[in-house]
C-alpha cells in the first residue's frame, strides 16, 4: 500500500499548479474534512495518471503533534476507514478539481 505524505515535500512547481489537492475531497469522504488525507489522495491521483513517487531517505522529517496514545489510536482507526475510502475511488479521476478552477474569478473596480 502507498503511502505518501507531503510534510518535507518537493515537487514541480508546473504540477503543483495542474493538481494541488482536490478540494472537492471533503464532500467524496466522510470524516477528510477534518481528519485529512488529502496527500495520500494526491499521491494515488498522480500514480494513475503515470507519475512517480520517489522518497529519499536522507531528507527524514519527524512530524508529531504531541498528542497522546489513546487520541492516536482513535485517529488512527479514522484515518484508516479514510484511506480505505480513498482507494476506493476510481482513478484517474476527472473530478479531480481544485476550488478556483470551478468557482468564478471576482474582480474588484
Amino acid at each position: 500500500d502507498t503511502f505518501f505524505s507531503t510534510t518535507n515535500c518537493i515537487l514541480r512547481r508546473s504540477l503543483w499548479k495542474e493538481y494541488s489537492f482536490d478540494e472537492k475531497m471533503p464532500e467524496l469522504i466522510e470524516n477528510a474534512g477534518k481528519f485529512g488525507g488529502e496527500d495520500y489522495d494526491w499521491a494515488l491521483e498522480m500514480l494513475a495518471r503515470g507519475y512517480k513517487l520517489v522518497v529519499e531517505p536522507q531528507f527524514d522529517v519527524y512530524h508529531s503533534h504531541g498528542e497522546s496514545l489513546p487520541k492516536l489510536v482513535t485517529k488512527y482507526l479514522i484515518w484508516r476507514k479514510i484511506r480505505k475510502d480513498i482507494r476506493s475511488l476510481k482513478r484517474p479521476r476527472k473530478s479531480y478539481t481544485r476550488l478556483e478552477k470551478t468557482q468564478p474569478k471576482i474582480h474588484l473596480l
